[in-house]
């Protein structure tokens, strides 16, 4: 399964969460990102991701945002419970040139 293409620049706080969602969906054959995922599913007991399958979608993190250089490790990501806590991560280890500011 590939992941989602790499994203343009500058980013801002949706696109992160919708390209997270969008990537979540395609992993777990979720048919609609917007309504499957969502920001409060926690995600070892709502999505059925084990402690493994988190840090094993750090790879597809960082492959889907390449454009800004992320270099999330899965000691970062495996500690994350829920969507949201992933989005905040991803949206925190962007790099400040590459952000919008709203």
């Amino acid at each position: 399964m590939s992941s989602p293409a790499a994203i343009p620049v500058p980013l801002d706080k949706g696109t992160v969460t919708g390209v997270l969602k969008r990537l979540i969906a395609l992993k777990k054959g979720l048919a609609n990102w917007q309504t499957g995922v969502l920001l409060k599913h926690r995600l070892r007991e709502d999505l059925r991701f084990t402690d493994a399958g988190v840090r094993a979608l750090t790879p597809d993190l960082n492959d889907c945002f390449r454009t800004v250089s992320l270099a999330l490790t899965p000691g970062e990501t495996g500690p994350c419970r829920t969507v949201e806590e992933l989005a905040r991560l991803i949206w925190t280890a962007v790099p400040e040139e590459y952000k919008t500011n709203s």
